[in-house]
């Protein structure tokens, strides 16, 4: 996706932590032209309150936005009969512009990265804690109908041509271990696990199971960058908003002043698990202050299952 995109993105999830339960957000809305219904028009982001519709616009360039933007705003604002147009820029205004957008009554907004400085104004920054299981002494038992063609060397040399099916496994697991959550680390445990349709040596395998013992890592980081959302106007220039980004695990967590927050949060971007440990899925974001009696918004995509990389198992192999 573009950075042009992504920007987008970002304002829309801004805007429905800002609107929350009071507008309908729109990201790349498609809206019929009013004289030409059959024409449909692209706009950015909508925000739609009963029948009255917010046009917002975003620019992510490197030099701030000018006069002729502004005024081409405003073109499309009385064209598409909007109630109100919102122009959003990462990169500020010129002069000419705010004065010219003062004049339309265009809203001006900007998403301004913060200096260090700045940054110990809005207090402490939020730290994510990202949860790891660690396992030791692991040993697998694998149980077959037919042991005609099965050897324990044979299964465990297979396994390591089909990291699929230990990837399985392990996943498998810590889905198992998340669901209990009421054990002390470090802890010793025995699971039976389903086959997941496996053929090793040429045979199906009937069941399995995994038993070791599993300690817990937790991995802290901080969003790095932080971002300002800011009012333009003349009579209202103040920070709307706070959002703290990682591009390391693709992080988002936005701040609002009306008392609200959100988490944006890729899964597939969090850290490789080390060796002899999985990712458990479990994350914890701490210092995020929210409205009384509400929990922040979260938006996840991304699956958390990874490869596994083990350095020492033992397998056995058994008849049914």
């Amino acid at each position: 996706m573009s950075k042009a995109k992504e920007f987008e993105q970002q304002i829309s999830r801004i805007y429905e932590v800002l609107s929350y339960a009071t507008e309908e957000v729109t990201w790349n809305d498609k809206i019929p032209d009013p004289d030409n219904p059959k024409q449909l028009r692209q706009i950015d982001i909508t925000l739609k309150r009963y029948d009255e519709i917010t046009h917002i616009e975003c620019r992510s360039h490197k030099s701030p936005q000018d006069t002729k933007w502004i005024e081409e705003l405003y073109g499309r604002k009385i064209s598409l009969k909007a109630k109100a147009i919102i122009a959003v820029s990462n990169s500020g205004f010129t002069k000419g512009a705010v004065l010219k957008a003062n004049k339309l009554g265009v809203f001006l907004r900007s998403l301004n990265n913060l200096s260090k400085q700045e940054i110990l104004s809005w207090g402490r920054t939020t730290a994510i804690s990202i949860h790891y299981y660690v396992l030791n002494n692991i040993s697998f038992r694998f149980t077959f109908k037919n042991m005609n063609n099965v050897t324990a060397q044979g299964v465990a040399g297979e396994l390591i041509k089909k990291p699929e099916y230990i990837n399985a496994l392990f996943n498998n697991m810590k889905y198992r271990f998340n669901q209990q959550r009421d054990f002390y680390f470090p802890y010793c445990f025995r699971l039976e696990m389903e086959a997941y349709n496996m053929k090793l040596c040429d045979t199906p395998v009937h069941g399995a199971s995994v038993q070791g013992e599993v300690d817990e890592l937790v991995y802290k980081t901080k969003c790095p960058s932080i971002f300002e959302f800011r009012s333009n106007d003349k009579e209202n220039n103040r920070p709307i908003a706070k959002v703290e980004r990682s591009e390391n695990i693709k992080a988002e967590i936005i701040t609002a002043n009306n008392g609200l927050a959100s988490i944006h949060f890729d899964l597939s971007s969090s850290p490789q698990a080390p060796i002899n440990s999985i990712l458990a899925g479990i994350f914890e974001f701490d210092s995020i202050t929210t409205m009384k009696g509400s929990a922040p918004m979260f938006s996840i995509i991304g699956s958390h299952e990874q490869h596994v990389n083990l350095t020492y198992a033992n397998f056995t192999v058994t008849p049914v």
